[in-house]
């Protein structure tokens, strides 16, 4: 048993981009992610992760399939995780 709290259920079935979408809306100001003395707030991360999204989309054109990323760990690859997602695609 887990000794965190069962998800809300209408959270059950939400989806990455939707949950983060969520966070930013909710917490706009609040940190998503730290590395080191670097912070990237629900909102920053957010703005990032569609932009990424979008040069997905772009770059991929009509191709469908997995989307494959080669980046070094940082809080661009967290914005990218979720890119992946928004933009529709699976994650290599």
């Amino acid at each position: 048993p887990s000794v965190l709290p069962p998800p809300e259920k209408e959270r059950v079935f939400e989806s990455l981009p939707q949950a983060l979408c969520r966070l930013a809306e909710q917490w706009p100001d609040r940190p998503a992610v730290t590395l080191g003395s670097l912070t990237l707030t629900f909102h920053d991360l957010a703005r990032r992760a569609a932009g990424l999204a979008e040069d997905i989309r772009v770059a991929a054109h009509a191709t469908s399939g997995p989307v494959a990323l080669v980046q070094s760990i940082g809080l661009d690859a967290v914005a990218a995780w979720f890119a992946v997602s928004m933009a529709g695609r699976p994650l290599v």
